[in-house]
């Protein structure tokens, strides 16, 4: 993961949308004695607290290194893990996208999805979409060989609405 925000530090122009992805596995702040919730590599080592913390990404590092490092105006960072909502919680300036049914329907208490579209269309701004809330579980499907919300997402962005 630091390698590619390293690539993105390099290419990315203030006039850029960065786009970022991912999609793995996710750890709450209750397993980590500062409270730290953390997002699983394929390499990360879950021995213990202290191999988990050397081989693994904290979310508020991955937000912070994306606000610091990535040049682009517009940033739209989406986390498919389980307890990704917390990358939204220490993210200062960037703004939650929030399921259909707006924010009073359902506790999301966030901004709606039309400003924030209209801030980053207009060339600035930063969101983050994630797959569940910062103490929720993100679940997997065999059928779909994938996560639900990547699947769902995914898919979003393949269909051709006329």
């Amino acid at each position: 993961m630091r390698e590619k925000i390293g690539l993105l530090r390099t290419v990315a122009k203030p006039e850029d949308l960065a786009f970022i992805f991912l999609s793995s596995h996710g750890s709450p702040r209750s397993l980590d004695p500062n409270g730290v919730s953390y997002i699983m590599m394929n390499d990360t080592d879950l021995e213990n607290q202290n191999t988990r913390y050397v081989t693994s990404l904290q979310m508020v590092d991955l937000v912070e290194d994306l606000k610091r490092e990535v040049r682009a105006l517009r940033v739209v960072l989406v986390i498919d893990t389980c307890f990704s909502g917390d990358a939204t919680s220490v993210a200062t300036g960037a703004k939650r996208l929030i399921p259909i049914g707006g924010a009073a329907e359902n506790g999301w208490g966030a901004a709606s999805v039309s400003p924030i579209a209209a801030e980053l269309a207009s060339g600035t701004g930063r969101a983050i979409i994630s797959a569940s809330r910062a103490n929720e579980e993100s679940w997997e499907s065999s059928e779909f060989r994938n996560g639900y919300f990547t699947h769902f997402f995914l898919e979003a962005l393949t269909t051709n609405k006329d």
